[in-house]
């Protein structure tokens, strides 16, 4: 099988093979059947006939019987004990013998037909012509159960099998070859804004312009949705593999005209190359596919596989197993951080941060646990638990507080969950089955989560705002949004990033966003909270600039809320040596 620059399988012009010891008959066969598209190759003898089926595919071969050493019984019987040619059809000739057990004993070693000397020039073309057109239609079938309808690039399947032949060929040539997994970096965000016809075109788009780096001896392959795999079927070294991803993304990045509007994206791309990334087929193909997955972190680059992502990628599993049961083994834990008023010195609320002590790895930090919850999913499960717990903690705090001692609770909430169908429907719930005052609890929500769909975030918002809840914005400064944005949104709190708060008198530029921050909030009519306040330079700063609520720990770590349960909540006096 040939393969060309555009990834397609093209099959040179068949082969016909035919074996008679008379060179007369081998001549006068080939003028018989020289009118047709076929590629017509001629032995003498069976011995010549087996090397000939090694060394080329034939769609049909023509066996005289009466050969001499090896008869055509012989020949077709060790050709068809192999399985890679059992599948070739032979007609017997013969001009000797018509005896019908003669005839069944050539029917037994496999042959298709039967024709006796002399052959009319019709019946023989008539008869290869039936097999031609067999073997059209079965390279037919072949090219569309192995090509992908919309860019007209091998498929998955087609990929496998030539994966296989690579690999084949470089264990017995001892060479290096590469495989490269490539995910398109903003493909789903397309198909959502433009359609599916605009990423259609996307698609096909990438396809040639993939095709285009590559040498007629590569491949690449369309695996499903916007994932490509690239075959580099002989390199020099891994280097040469980095060089040809870098002029994929360079070819990728481009602009594609769809009616009006312009389309451009980047891709991720992961190397994995044999034989140091693996050994098989299955090896190479999860190594490379760790790779893009570390590609896609940072995205529109590529990525080489090592070891270390192996490890990163076993832990990954090992989290995505484990979270699936975190619940109902009771893994998880609320640590709760005390937020306090600047001016009057008083805790006023608390902020439930989510723990995970796992059975089977240990403990796991939430940096490390939440984004492949979010990447998973699984976060609407988890955010949905952690609500109901911290509103059910804020309800025992509180049940013997006078009114105006009535601390509140803020929980994060992550864009997923927030999104999710039946979160409204959830959050009034919990508030009602609990009795917690909506104006108790707060929802802490990033700036990027607002900013990925502001027009659904608006309603999604004053709907949360219309039961009585709080929204804080969380990592404010971190984002892309702006001040002014925020006024459109029912924002009570925005919280001073902590990388803003460690950078106090360090950094003049800082001390200066934190002022327009806190003066543009007020102006706005939000609260300011600054969080990861570590210091007293940071507490008298702020305070200095009119700050609200401090959160940090300089007032509080973290703690689970038996900690809590044995001190004053309204003064903060040692409460870092009381818990």
């Amino acid at each position: 099988m040939v393969h060309n620059i555009d990834g397609k399988a093209q099959a040179p012009r068949p082969n016909l093979l035919v074996v008679d010891d008379n060179p007369k008959n081998l001549h006068s066969t080939k003028r018989i059947l020289q009118e047709l598209e076929i590629n017509i190759i001629t032995v003498e003898s069976g011995e010549d006939a087996l090397k000939a089926v090694v060394n080329h595919s034939f769609f049909l071969i023509l066996m005289d019987v009466n050969l001499p050493n090896m008869s055509g019984f012989e020949a077709v019987t060790c050709i068809h004990s192999n399985d890679n040619y059992k599948h070739i059809p032979v007609i017997f000739l013969t001009a000797v013998n018509k005896d019908e057990i003669f005839v069944k004993q050539g029917y037994d070693t496999g042959a298709v037909d039967y024709l006796i000397k002399p052959i009319s020039s019709h019946i023989l073309i008539s008869k290869v012509k039936i097999f031609l057109d067999l073997n059209a239609a079965h390279d037919e079938m072949y090219r569309l159960a192995t090509t992908d309808t919309l860019t007209k690039l091998p498929n998955r399947a087609h990929f496998q099998s030539y994966e296989l032949s690579v690999l084949n060929s470089a264990v017995r040539n001892k060479s290096i070859f590469a495989i490269l997994f490539l995910d398109l970096d903003n493909f789903k965000e397309i198909n959502d804004t433009l359609g599916h016809d605009a990423g259609d075109i996307l698609l096909k788009s990438v396809a040639n312009n993939i095709k285009d780096c590559l040498r007629n001896s590569d491949i690449v392959a369309r695996m499903g949705g916007d994932e490509f795999a690239i075959i580099l079927s002989t390199i020099t070294c891994s280097e040469d593999a980095g060089v040809v991803a870098q002029e994929i993304l360079k070819k990728i990045n481009v602009i594609t005209k769809y009616l009006d509007d312009e389309i451009r994206t980047t891709a991720s791309i992961g190397i994995a190359t044999y034989p140091s990334c693996g050994e098989s087929c299955a090896e190479l193909n999860k190594s490379a596919d760790i790779a893009m997955y570390k590609a896609k972190e940072a995205r529109n680059g590529f990525q080489f596989y090592n070891a270390e992502m192996q490890k990163k990628m076993l832990m990954r599993l090992s989290i995505v197993q484990g979270l699936h049961h975190a619940i109902e083994n009771n893994e998880f834990e609320l640590h709760y951080q005390p937020k306090v008023d600047v001016k009057s010195n008083v805790i006023i609320g608390m902020e439930a941060l989510l723990r995970w002590n796992s059975a089977k790895i240990g403990v796991i930090g939430p940096d490390k646990f939440i984004p492949i919850a979010e990447d998973t999913g699984q976060i609407i499960t988890i955010g949905n638990w952690v609500l109901k717990q911290a509103i059910e903690q804020a309800v025992l705090w509180n049940k013997n507080n006078a009114p105006h001692l009535q601390k509140s609770m803020a929980v994060n909430v992550s864009v997923k969950q927030l999104t999710s169908k039946d979160f409204i429907n959830t959050l009034k719930k919990n508030l009602t089955s609990s009795g917690l005052a909506p104006s108790l609890l707060e929802l802490e929500v990033t700036e990027t989560a607002l900013m990925e769909n502001k027009e659904y975030a608006t309603t999604l918002l004053n709907d949360i705002h219309e039961l009585g809840v709080k929204i804080s914005i969380d990592d404010f400064g971190t984002g892309y949004s702006s001040l002014s944005y925020l006024q459109k949104l029912p924002i009570d709190t925005i919280k001073i990033d902590l990388s803003f708060v460690r950078a106090i008198n360090t950094d003049k530029g800082t001390d200066l966003i934190i002022k327009a921050i806190i003066d543009l909030a007020h102006t706005l009519g939000m609260i300011v909270i600054a969080e990861g306040v570590e210091n007293l330079n940071q507490v008298q700063f702020l305070t200095q600039l009119g700050c609200d609520v401090f959160q940090g720990y300089y007032f509080g770590k973290p703690k689970p809320e038996n900690r809590y349960d044995a001190i004053n909540l309204t003064d903060i006096t040692n409460l870092n040596s009381a818990i």
